[in-house]
């Protein structure tokens, strides 16, 4: 059977119609579903690019910490980025780093990377967008800055250097591992200042204590030390008034007087003071029937301690002015003969008390008659003991702050352990070294602008002083004497002086807890010391307990000693190192915290 279509039929027909649009429409349909997949994956690739650069411009910003040099930060940079973005991708992507710009006042490192992604159908979308839409390699690009804190780094490290520390931990002495942790935190934040442009951004001293702190022999005539004898405690144990010539055997003429707060010789007006008296004492001998001055007495002079200052001043960094600010140098006193055990008593010359045995008060008076330093033919006894008046300074000397790594090393491999343990005066000399002022001036002023002042505290174990069944009621040490006689009776020695609640009793375990009490007080006034307005510490410190017994009472001393932390402000800086291994790792864990201040977002 034959159909016959009409034109208007045909013009009508409606059938087939969504075949023929659906193959017109076929390549508009295949290249919207290719875009949507190309999109995806360049979304995909985007977003790893932009991670891949944020990662490298951290990992470099960390870096700078301790390196400004940009060819090993471009090398830090590079090996983060392609860790992160996949080492397949180098052959089409490219990554710079751009270095450290000024921007608007703040120090900005910059990284940037592009990326020609390659495409699943973009000969596809080419062929049906005739060229004009082009994505077979589609461009990416993305920048990633970080905004450097650039801080300087003003850190002394107060390392407990008594008796203790020669003992073993893990088959190592525990001042062996201390050296080795404390280099290591020396060798990772010093190293920046080898590539730092200016003035070095960290700088480091040294604070070795033990019962006392050494300041070194050169600063004996220094304008901060009392050079004139007008401290109140410069005389406490020396009774000039006794002095008297040797004529014919005999004392005969008194040689000092009294003027004001100073002590001179009558015959010229000499000064009278403890360097006069380290130089200048001298064992007689007599020559032509005269009786003339001979070899000199200590003739290794001062070797650098000094006594704790008295009225509350031992916990402070006030100016040392006048008067009882100033540093008296530590002059260990001829004791009497005591009838205590040979290590402890200091007994190093001859004298009235040798042989007999009298009052408290008459031993103290034989104790302080200076015609033993100066009028005297018996010559110093001293020995492998220790005795003489430099009993009781045993560390070696303060290194002030330095950007010299090599400096601080040395200083650190000449520690010794020895001595009993005074965490206060090595807390307060280390915050003086910080400080911009005398005695020691290298710090920046306290509110420099991106300066951070810090402490790292470490001991390993409680403080001592050494209390003793004589007379003075103590062994000599930083503060003197644990009893001090004026006016014929006895009273409470000066390390009660910066303390409140503890009981002024000159007994061995009121000597701990004084110095428990000044070890709060010297920490948190050190902390207070240039406060920020935003409440940060204007001294930051990290303190370590190393191999201390639970329970022992160092432990809370230094744990609230320690500043909070600055990444996490609700957490110490206070490490509890029970073995060498944890030593190591405090040191680590306050290196990764300092290095990361220098980095702020």
């Amino acid at each position: 059977m034959r159909t016959r279509f009409t034109s208007l039929a045909l013009w009508s027909d409606r059938r087939g119609n969504v075949a023929m649009m659906f193959g017109l429409t076929l390549p508009i349909l295949a290249a919207t579903m290719a875009a949507a997949v190309d999109l995806s994956t360049i979304y995909g690739a985007e977003r790893n690019l932009q991670q891949s650069a944020d990662t490298a411009a951290l990992a470099a910003a960390k870096e700078y910490a301790q390196s400004e040099d940009p060819g090993f930060l471009a090398k830090v940079a590079e090996g983060y980025f392609f860790h992160n973005a996949g080492e397949d991708t180098r052959g089409y992507t490219q990554f710079s780093y751009d270095g450290v710009q000024l921007v608007g006042g703040d120090r900005v490192l910059k990284v940037s990377a592009t990326r020609q992604q390659p495409t699943w159908f973009g000969d596809l979308l080419a062929f049906v967008t005739n060229e004009k839409v082009d994505w077979r390699n589609f461009p990416i690009a993305s920048t990633s800055e970080v905004v450097l804190e650039n801080l300087s780094i003003e850190m002394a490290l107060v390392l407990d250097n008594s008796g203790s520390m020669g003992s073993s931990v893990g088959g190592a002495k525990k001042i062996d591992t201390l050296k080795s942790a404390a280099k290591d935190l020396t060798a990772a934040l010093m190293k920046v200042n080898a590539t730092a442009f200016g003035k070095p951004p960290v700088m480091m001293g040294v604070v070795p204590f033990s019962g006392s702190v050494n300041v070194g022999p050169a600063n004996i005539n220094a304008p901060w030390m009392d050079r004139f004898g007008e401290s109140p405690i410069h005389h406490e144990n020396f009774d000039w008034a006794s002095w008297t010539e040797l004529t014919n055997g005999k004392s005969a003429a008194p040689m000092a007087e009294k003027i004001g707060m100073q002590w001179r010789r009558k015959s010229d007006g000499q000064v009278l003071t403890r360097q006069w008296l380290f130089e200048n004492a001298r064992e007689l001998v007599k020559e032509k029937g005269k009786y003339v001055p001979g070899p000199k007495r200590f003739p290794g002079g001062w070797e650098g301690c000094v006594e704790s200052r008295p009225e509350g001043l031992a916990v402070t960094d006030d100016a040392p002015l006048a008067g009882a600010s100033l540093f008296v140098p530590m002059f260990a006193p001829d004791e009497y003969d005591w009838w205590g055990f040979t290590g402890w008593k200091n007994d190093y010359l001859a004298d009235n008390s040798d042989g007999k045995s009298g009052s408290a008060a008459q031993s103290i008076e034989w104790q302080r008659d200076m015609n033993k330093y100066l009028e005297s033919t018996a010559p110093t006894r001293g020995g492998s003991s220790g005795r003489g008046p430099n009993q009781g300074c045993s560390t070696t000397p303060i290194t002030p702050l330095t950007a010299d790594q090599s400096t601080v090393d040395a200083a650190l491999d000449k520690m010794q352990p020895t001595e009993m343990t005074n965490i206060p005066e090595g807390i307060a000399w280390g915050w003086r070294v910080l400080s911009p002022g005398a005695p020691f001036t290298e710090g920046r002023a306290k509110d420099a602008k991106d300066n951070l002042k810090v402490l790292v505290v470490m001991t390993d174990g409680e403080n001592t002083y050494g209390g003793a069944s004589n007379a003075n009621r103590s062994r000599w040490g930083a503060y003197g004497y644990g009893e001090v006689w004026g006016s014929g009776s006895p009273q409470p020695g000066r390390m009660f002086d910066a303390t409140t609640r503890t009981i002024k009793k000159a007994d061995d375990s009121r000597y701990v807890e004084a110095m428990n009490e000044m070890t709060e007080k010297v920490c948190a006034n050190a902390k207070n010391d240039g406060r920020r307005p935003d409440g940060t510490d204007g001294v930051v410190i990290f303190t370590i307990a190393f191999d201390v017994k639970d329970g022992s009472k160092v432990k809370t001393l230094l744990e609230g000693c320690a500043s909070y932390g600055l990444k996490d402000p609700t957490t110490k800086l206070y490490y509890d190192a029970q073995n060498k291994e944890q030593l190591v790792a405090a040191f680590g864990a306050i290196t990764d915290e300092v290095s990361s201040l220098r980095l702020s977002r």
